[in-house]
């Protein structure tokens, strides 16, 4: 896929994210902030013309090396992807069920990336 064509769906699962936590879609919500995120990342890799992985932890790991070793704080960065991936595999491939307490913190979660992602892309809170 092309950059733009993870760029839009970045913005069309952080929207749906957002109408799922209104309507109390918990499970969907927590998903969908994920890989909101993940296709932000795997956009910002590809316009820096690299090719993306298919697996998360390499993803987060290449982002973090490539493209935000240069932020305030990148440990933390990782920290917080890492934390929304593994609150996407808990409602994903688990037992949990989130409810609306697990899926604010995962967008509490997801704002706190995004703030330390426009450090470096400022344009992403244009879009």
């Amino acid at each position: 896929m092309s950059y733009k064509v993870y760029l839009n769906k970045f913005r069309i699962l952080r929207h749906e994210a957002l109408v799922d936590l209104n309507t109390g879609c918990y499970n969907k919500a927590v998903s969908a902030l994920w890989f909101s995120l993940e296709a932000l990342l795997k956009a910002l890799i590809i316009k820096e013309k690299k090719t993306p992985p298919e697996k998360s932890g390499k993803l987060i790991g290449l982002a973090i090396r490539y493209l935000f070793h240069d932020i305030s704080d990148p440990a933390m960065l990782s920290r917080l992807l890492i934390s929304l991936h593994y609150r996407r595999l808990e409602i994903d491939h688990r037992r949990r069920i989130s409810d609306k307490e697990y899926a604010e913190k995962s967008l509490e979660i997801y704002n706190k990336a995004i703030v330390l992602i426009r450090e470096k892309y400022p344009w992403i809170s244009e879009i």
